[in-house]
């Protein structure tokens, strides 16, 4: 990702000023979804879908996000992931929207069924 990007997206959250690499620091990794997987205990997360990943295909973050999916899979993390296509545009999170809200209602209100 482009410095000017990084800066406008993440530099609240892990620091400004990190080219490269340097923004693999503490926070970096306390909030990647993939390291949480390793280390996280998942029992609570074995009976209700806590987590709902819903992706376009075209999302520069795709690789990123379907490699969370296989980790919290290798983890035995329930969790909802879905992908559609096109770009993470107006259109994406307006068909997408109904979809995360049922789901947080649903973890709200206990109705998974289960």
């Amino acid at each position: 990702m482009e410095q000017k990007a990084f800066e406008q997206r993440f530099a609240g959250v892990y620091g400004p000023g990190r080219p490269g690499r340097d923004r693999l620091n503490e926070a970096c990794r306390l909030s990647d979804m993939v390291e949480i997987a390793a280390w996280v205990d998942p029992a609570p997360f074995r009976r209700i879908p806590r987590i709902h990943l819903d992706l376009a295909s075209q999302n520069p973050f795709f690789q990123g996000s379907a490699a969370a999916h296989v980790a919290l899979d290798l983890a035995g993390i329930l969790h909802r992931f879905q992908v559609r296509e096109g770009a993470h545009d107006w259109m994406f999170r307006k068909d997408a929207l109904p979809s995360a809200l049922e789901h947080v209602s649903r973890i709200f209100t206990r109705n998974y069924g289960k």
